[in-house]
């Protein structure tokens, strides 16, 4: 019996094994296995290649997850009282691979908190779509169709980007995502069909957006948020822009921030003429 404790190692253990045309049966369980989660192991093992038991603990999880003190004492009384056990069990019926993944990382879901976060940018914001409420039904039925290693996306749509890195992240599937950066035109804006429906007058205005941006990244030390934001509008204004939305946020979670303080998403859209042009960067504190 292979024990696997590693996320990515399971992963790549049942795309070789598929690799060979075998297939995989899961029975999974909170541990403190008996003859009824056997029962189950013994009617997998007709229906497949092989059998991965896996030990995940989820509702021990979602009981102490306030308490993680209580939680680490749980997994220790597992691991000292029960595991051994529960190894021998799975031996004597045959169990092929017994998955026993720590539980921090299983569990290492922010997708909930981003899901909030991402309303409160819409309540802030008038309600605009900083992420489709589908997006996630969107890639996952995408990796579902495609199985693809990698996905590429580009910078410009920076929180479905986000989105989809989270989604990557909270559900373990095994792919790499790249961020590919923006594509600007010689003028520095960036690359959109809207841009032909500005006029000479209203593209040269345009270029604020970026303009904002780019001076922010060459500032030698960041100041409040509310003073980056006072900055980005004074310089669209001029230019005859009117403000869609101006959002900082922290580039992992899509928290709002009062500081520079992390990794953090400047993003800003903006209406010249009748076209809506969006753009953002990322910034690290100085």
């Amino acid at each position: 019996m292979k024990i696997i404790e590693s996320i990515e190692e399971m992963q790549q253990y049942s795309i070789q094994l598929k690799s060979k045309g075998k297939t995989l049966a899961n029975v999974s369980t909170t541990g403190f296995l008996h003859k009824g989660h056997m029962s189950l192991v013994d009617i997998a093992k007709e229906n497949a290649d092989e059998v991965v038991l896996n030990i995940d603990h989820v509702d021990p999880y979602y009981k102490f997850k306030q308490e993680p003190h209580k939680f680490a004492e749980y997994l220790d009384l597992y691991r000292t009282e029960q595991l051994d056990k529960d190894l021998e069990l799975s031996r004597q019926h045959g169990v092929d691979i017994f998955f026993h993944p720590d539980i921090h990382k299983v569990y290492v879901s922010q997708i909930n908190q981003i899901h909030a976060n991402i309303k409160k940018l819409r309540q802030s914001y008038d309600n605009k779509i900083f992420v489709s409420p589908n997006i996630s039904k969107s890639n996952i039925k995408d990796f579902n169709m495609m199985m693809p290693d990698v996905i590429m996306m580009g910078q410009k749509d920076i929180f479905q980007n986000l989105e989809a890195q989270f989604m990557i992240t909270d559900f373990n599937f095994p792919i790499k995502m790249i961020m590919a950066p923006i594509v600007r035109e010689s003028d520095g804006l960036a690359s959109s069909s809207r841009l032909t429906s500005l006029s000479d007058s209203e593209r040269k205005d345009a270029r604020s957006i970026y303009q904002s941006l780019k001076e922010l990244e060459e500032w030698t030390s960041y100041p409040s948020i509310d003073d980056i934001k006072k900055h980005i509008r004074s310089t669209i204004v001029k230019a005859n822009g009117s403000i869609t939305y101006i959002v900082v946020c922290c580039a992992s979670s899509l928290e709002e921030l009062r500081y520079i303080d992390r990794e953090a998403v400047v993003a800003v859209e903006a209406v010249f003429g009748t076209v809506s042009l969006s753009d953002n960067i990322v910034i690290e504190p100085k």
